[in-house]
C-alpha cells in the first residue's frame, strides 16, 4: 500500500513541521538531523507528515515503519499515538521486522484455512447453539446467570493436540467470548475463551467444544 500525499493537507502538514523548528534551538526529529537543520531532515519531515495524515492508518492496529535514519526519534512514537491511538514500532533491522511479523501473523498463515472455516456461518451457528442454552458460568467457584453475550472473535488462534499415540493432529480453534452478567450487584463482563477441536485440518468436523470458565 503506497502512501499518498493529499493537496488539502499541505497545510496541515507545514504547520506541523514548522512547529518543530519553531521555539527549539536544535528542533525536534524527525526534522533535524543530530540536531542540525538540513535537507535531509526536511525529507525525513515530509515523508513522516505523508504518515501522521495517512488516514489508513485507522484500518490496522499496529503500525511498523522501517527506516534506516535514526531521525525518528521517541516524540515521533508520541505523537502518532497521541493522534492515531494506534501501536507504532519504528525499526531499522529488517530481521526484527520479519520476526515481528511472523509472531503476530505466523500462526494465520501456517492454518489459514481453519481460520477461514471460523468466519464461517456454520461455525457461527455452532457457537451460539452452545451459548444461547447456557444459564451459567463458573467463575471463582461461584455460578453467576448468563445475562447476554457478545462473540468478541471467531478465532483468535489455531492451536494443535496430538492424540494419546501422537498419530494424528488436530486443529483447535480458540475464540474469545464476552458473557455479560451481575456480580456482586454490578453489572459485569468476563472474558471467555472457547476451544473447539476438530477431526482435522481437512475435514474439520467438530469434536467438542470446552470453555474457560465453565459455562453450563
Amino acid at each position: 500500500m503506497l502512501l499518498d500525499l493529499r493537496e488539502e493537507y499541505a497545510p496541515s502538514m507545514l504547520k506541523n513541521m514548522l512547529a518543530k523548528v519553531v521555539g527549539h534551538e536544535n528542533g525536534k526529529s524527525p526534522f533535524a538531523r543530530s540536531g542540525k537543520f538540513n535537507d535531509a531532515g526536511f525529507k525525513d519531515s515530509v515523508i513522516w507528515e505523508t504518515l501522521m495524515h495517512f488516514e489508513k492508518v485507522q484500518e490496522f492496529d499496529k503500525i511498523i515503519f522501517l527506516t534506516k535514519d535514526g531521525d525518528y526519534k521517541d516524540n515521533c512514537v508520541v505523537d502518532f499515538k497521541d493522534k492515531w491511538e494506534r501501536h507504532i514500532d519504528i525499526s531499522k533491522d529488517e530481521n526484527l521486522v520479519i520476526a515481528e511479523l511472523q509472531k503476530d501473523y505466523g500462526n494465520y498463515i501456517e492454518h489459514r484455512k481453519v481460520y477461514e472455516y471460523a468466519q464461517k456461518d456454520y461455525f457461527d451457528d455452532y457457537l451460539r447453539d452452545l451459548l444461547t442454552p447456557a444459564t451459567y458460568i463458573e467463575v471463582d467457584g461461584e455460578s453467576l446467570k448468563i445475562e447476554n453475550y457478545t462473540i468478541k472473535n471467531h478465532c483468535i488462534r489455531v492451536e494443535t493436540i496430538a492424540d494419546e499415540e501422537g498419530d494424528f493432529i488436530s486443529p483447535v480453534i480458540q475464540s474469545e467470548v464476552i458473557i455479560h452478567t451481575t456480580r456482586n450487584g454490578e453489572k459485569t463482563e468476563i472474558p471467555v475463551l472457547a476451544r473447539t477441536a476438530l477431526t482435522d485440518a481437512g475435514y474439520m468436523e467438530i469434536e467438542e467444544t470446552t470453555f474457560e470458565p465453565t459455562i453450563s
